[in-house]
């Protein structure tokens, strides 16, 4: 008779050892993808620090203009916060003082023109007298400005000389209508030189959020010396003086620094993100990048909230392009960016690229998506903007000298290019901006002057009403020309049914 057996022990090791170790390989790798780290090969900080110097052509001993600038700038935060502790009722900045050269300047709900104009003006003159605006002479001839970056992740970088110089610049803008008020003109030029000079040098910064800001703290100021020619039309002297300070100051370094800031912020976070397999196709790991962002006017806001929630989200990095794709895709994307900006790249870059990077893949890719490649129309437009109104300014100027040498403005812009061949050229499109004669005009000018923009279609010199220079976009809202000679608007009156508006 047979008799059942029961299983030996060496079965269920067997047993055991079949379950076992597929479950120990599963958890295994499971906590390699949970634990796995980037390899951070490359310091950017450095990087972008001796690619500013180089792009700059800055030795090593040369006078830095960002100390005096970064100075500047925590003098002016000092004096902030003693104002909020000093502060008097009724008493704040207002539009950065634009409120004083601009009188149609919005104001909030419930408050009175004129009660906000006086408090502004008293905050302005606790700044004239803290002295500062004063002590920025030595910008005017300095040719270099480095910021030094500061070790660590480089992601689009808000630099808080930005907002702390905005101040700065404004007040100047006041101390130069001043001037011009006073003909103290002397004065006036030696401000001009000032402002345009603090915006060369943050053009010379790495993020484009500089650039940014130094494009529109030069369109302020021009359109500042713009009314102020209509005001009170300079002499012939005075008319090459300024075009001297013009031709000094606004020369803008090429776009490159930006551009390869951006890659290389890009790279960063992309290295700080992947793991490092030794060939280039590392994984994307999600916990490693909880980074939240978005895109504000062309640039990233990036918060840094990592190694937050469940690591097992690294899992997710499996089913999501490789870091070599990614990287892949974000070198197309500057090449692209080099092209649309007519720019050579540094030799180790992608040559510049007619075609941009599929969309259906940048979007796809969980990094790229984010908004970390900037859009391009504004920044475009902005670049078109500030060269035309640059231009501008100087025929303005150039009509002037004209006017005094034949007694009358001419019927047209030929004359003027007769004596300066090309300067009657649109740098926004190539062709002459639009010019006619005005009689008894309201604003006090002898003559219509307007840029075409970016289409380069005359629209009669309508603008866009939400955003004058609109007009230089690459594909433009609503047809629209941009006014170079706009004259200073008249101070509103209660009168006049002002309402109040949210501010500007």
């Amino acid at each position: 008779m047979q008799t059942d057996r029961k299983p030996s022990r060496r079965f269920w090791l067997w047993l055991l050892a079949i379950h076992l170790i597929p479950t120990l390989l599963v958890a295994g790798f499971l906590y390699r993808i949970a634990y796995a780290k980037p390899t951070i090969a490359v310091d950017y900080s450095a990087k972008l620090t001796e690619l500013q110097r180089t792009l700059q052509g800055m030795p090593a001993d040369a006078f830095n203009a960002w100390d005096l600038i970064s100075r500047r700038s925590a003098a002016v935060e000092q004096h902030q916060h003693t104002l909020l502790t000093t502060r008097f009722s009724g008493e704040y900045q207002y539009n950065d003082f634009l409120l004083l050269v601009d009188p149609t300047a919005r104001l909030s709900p419930a408050e009175s023109r004129e009660s906000v104009t006086a408090a502004t003006r008293k905050t302005f003159a606790t700044y004239e007298a803290a002295g500062l605006f004063e002590g920025l002479e030595s910008l005017v001839d300095a040719k270099y400005a480095v910021a030094t970056l500061a070790p660590g992740p480089q992601f689009e970088r808000v630099l808080p000389e930005v907002g702390q110089i905005r101040l700065v610049v404004r007040g100047n803008l006041v101390r130069m209508k001043a001037a011009s008020d006073e003909q103290r003109f002397g004065d006036r030029a030696a401000i001009l030189s000032q402002n345009l000079a603090i915006a060369r040098h943050f053009t010379a910064q790495p993020s484009w959020v500089e650039r940014r800001a130094a494009a529109g703290w030069t369109m302020e100021t021009l359109e500042e010396l713009r009314r102020q020619i209509i005001e009170s039309p300079p002499p012939a002297d005075r008319c090459r003086a300024l075009i001297a300070i013009i031709d000094a100051q606004t020369r803008s370094w090429p776009a490159t620094i930006q551009i390869e800031a951006s890659r290389a912020s890009v790279l960063d976070i992309i290295q700080r993100s992947f793991t490092d397999n030794g060939r280039g196709g590392g994984r994307y790991l999600p916990y490693e990048y909880d980074f939240t962002s978005s895109n504000l006017g062309g640039f990233s806001a990036v918060s840094d909230n990592r190694h937050e929630g469940w690591r097992l989200k690294n899992l997710r990095g499996l089913l999501t392009p490789g870091r070599r794709e990614t990287v892949d895709l974000a070198d197309q994307h500057f090449a692209h960016l080099y092209y649309l900006f007519g720019l050579q790249p540094p030799s180790s870059a992608s040559p510049p690229s007619l075609t941009p990077p599929d969309p259906a893949r940048v979007d796809a890719n969980p990094i790229l998506s984010r908004g970390f490649l900037p859009r391009l129309d504004r920044l475009i437009a902005e670049e078109a903007g500030v060269r035309s109104e640059i231009a501008g300014t100087r025929l303005m100027l150039l009509l002037e000298i004209q006017r005094a040498s034949a007694g009358s403005y001419s019927a047209a812009l030929s004359a003027v290019e007769v004596d300066h061949p090309g300067s009657t050229t649109d740098p926004a499109n190539g062709k002459p901006f639009a010019y006619s004669l005005l009689e008894n005009d309201p604003g006090g000018r002898g003559y219509l002057i307007y840029s075409l923009g970016a289409d380069g279609a005359d629209d009669g010199g309508r603008e866009d009403q939400k955003d004058r220079r609109a007009c230089y976009l690459p594909k433009q809202r609503t047809a629209s020309d941009f006014i170079l000679n706009h004259p200073r608007p008249p101070t509103p009156t209660a009168d006049a049914g002002e309402s109040p508006e949210s501010p500007q």
